[in-house]
């Protein structure tokens, strides 16, 4: 065998050893990776309440199942319940099939059907809306989705259109942003 293969051979053998390293190393840090975002702890049957400056319930969640993660410190809700607490008024209930909790608390996203729902008080019927994907702001007491949305009193008033904006905090609002029709009952029960 002569000289410049032995050298030949002995590149094309290093290269080869070379790019084995490089795919492996690839392979390792994409596993890495995805073994990163892990759950750091669960929560079964977790009900927590935050109380206002004035002492009484604000906000409270309830979930079957809270799943955190250390690497971005979010947080995944199995079927939450949060409700917002109105004072002396009936408090809204949200519930929805999935949620996800940012890092800072600041924005609630409920995945699949959501379904918030108010008693009838005073002069007021009932209130049930309905829609999907709803995100909720909790600290500004405020929620959105761009899902069709669909309100129904138990006065008989039916309200649907495509978008919304919700907020919670008295005066409660609820702005529908496009494809809006409205029914309102002439004959209240």
């Amino acid at each position: 065998m002569s000289r410049s293969s032995i050298i030949n051979s002995a590149l094309i053998l290093l290269l080869l050893i070379s790019f084995w390293l490089l795919r492996s190393s690839q392979d390792e840090a994409q596993t890495s990776t995805q073994e990163e975002h892990v759950i750091d702890y669960m929560l079964r049957d977790l009900s927590t309440t935050t109380f206002g400056q004035d002492g009484k319930p604000h906000r409270t969640l309830n979930t079957p199942e809270l799943k955190h993660y250390q690497d971005d410190d979010t947080s995944e809700l199995l079927a939450p319940h949060i409700v917002a607490h109105q004072g002396a008024q009936p408090p809204w209930n949200i519930y929805s099939d999935t949620g996800w909790v940012s890092g800072d608390g600041e924005l609630i996203l409920l995945n699949g059907k959501v379904k918030m729902r108010r008693e009838a008080f005073a002069d007021n019927p009932s209130m049930n809306v309905d829609t999907k994907n709803l995100r909720v702001r909790p600290n500004e007491d405020y929620a959105e989705t761009d899902e069709r949305v669909k309100v129904r009193s138990s006065n008989g008033d039916r309200v649907d259109g495509v978008g919304a904006q919700v907020w919670l905090a008295e005066p409660m609002r609820l702005l529908l942003q496009s494809n809006s029709k409205a029914h309102y009952a002439t004959n209240k029960p």
